[in-house]
């Protein structure tokens, strides 16, 4: 606010806009001061916006009405979204995919298995590699599995949870646990932070090569395709680093930041193993996450245990089955024999388009 103008910038920290507004007038009783100013300047309600920090210095004895401090910070910020929303011209990039080297030796793949509760590992016979929450883990059982246990991560992390989140890996490492598992790509950052390598889940959205090259290039242990491709699409993915696929389990429809099941009986009632009925009568499990959040899984498992296996690994994804059952389906993957009840084959065997 100067003698000749008075002017309003803003910036998201990539692009800057300048609104101009009225000529100050001269103050009669009281001027315009910095917090008369911010008061009007911060409200951003009803926009994609928030205010990080206010530079305010209005020259002495000069004052603005209310009305102009908010016509500037509307015109501002309706200019702020023009610039987000312009194109941007973007160069094309010439592109050769290099095949990727599946299946280094011959024979069946190893058969990883994810398991929601530490209740559903078998006493024996595990599987070559165990996937399973930290909320799930404690010394006893990174005594026990060594190497071949894997944290899973969250698959949601909201900011408030980070705190907790990192204070619980940092401690179940320095218990002995040696990895991470990531359905999300928080997961790297995480994982950097706590020095710690990580593994990629079908929540990562691999789906082509250039993907599975980027995770590779950011130090992934392994990676796991997308459950949404064809078989062929599978094959032909390129990138260095172990790839594998999900074969057998519910996989996850959607997530819910606000559960239906609590809204509608509460958790108590619950229990961890709500699910939602569609009009057809088909029934859906909902798979709790800590109840910070909700995953929709399938009405009927994936399972793929009898047909081809063209990874590095095999994922066997566990929710809510027992333990007895969990078994079952691991011994049916060793011998690539087919499930008796409903299953589906995925999109692996469709072609969409």
């Amino acid at each position: 606010v100067r003698p000749e103008g008075s002017a309003l910038t803003v910036s998201d920290g990539t692009r800057t806009v300048t609104a101009e507004g009225p000529v100050p007038e001269p103050a009669l009783r009281r001027p315009l001061d910095r917090e008369t100013a911010c008061r009007s300047l911060e409200k951003t309600g009803g926009t994609q916006y928030y205010v990080n920090l206010i530079h305010c210095a209005p020259d002495p004895g000069l004052t603005l009405p209310a009305a102009a401090l908010n016509a500037m910070r509307r015109q501002a910020l309706a200019a702020l979204d023009e610039a987000r929303g312009a194109p941007e011209p973007w160069t094309r990039e010439a592109y050769d995919p290099r095949p990727g080297t599946r299946r280094r030796e011959t024979g069946p793949s190893p058969l990883w298995a994810r398991y929601h509760k530490a209740s559903q590992l078998p006493e024996t016979d595990l599987p070559d590699r165990v996937i399973l929450p930290l909320a799930e883990i404690d010394g006893a059982l990174i005594r026990r599995l060594g190497d071949r246990l894997t944290g899973e991560l969250p698959a949601v992390c909201f900011p408030a949870d980070e705190d907790a989140l990192y204070a619980r890996a940092r401690e179940l490492k320095a218990a002995g646990l040696g990895e991470l598992w990531t359905e999300n790509i928080y997961g790297l950052a995480l994982g950097r932070r706590l020095d710690l390598p990580v593994r990629g889940g079908f929540g990562l959205n691999i789906a082509n090569s250039r993907a599975a090259e980027f995770y590779g290039r950011q130090g992934l242990l392994s990676l796991t395709a997308s459950f949404e491709l064809p078989m062929g699409a599978v094959k032909s993915l390129g990138g260095d680093a172990p790839l594998g696929i999900a074969v057998y389990g519910r996989l996850p429809l959607m997530r819910f930041r606000n559960c239906p099941v609590r809204a509608n009986i509460g958790c108590a009632a619950c229990g961890g193993r709500g699910r939602l009925t569609d009009r057809k009568g088909v029934s859906f499990p909902v798979e709790c996450g800590g109840r910070r959040f909700g995953t929709l899984l399938n009405s009927v498992p994936l399972d793929i245990l009898d047909r081809e296996d063209p990874g590095d690994f095999r994922l066997l994804w566990f929710t809510e089955e027992s333990r007895e059952e969990c078994a079952r389906v691991l011994e049916r993957a060793r011998r690539g024999l087919p499930g008796e009840g409903p299953r589906t084959g995925g999109l692996y065997y469709r072609k969409l388009l």
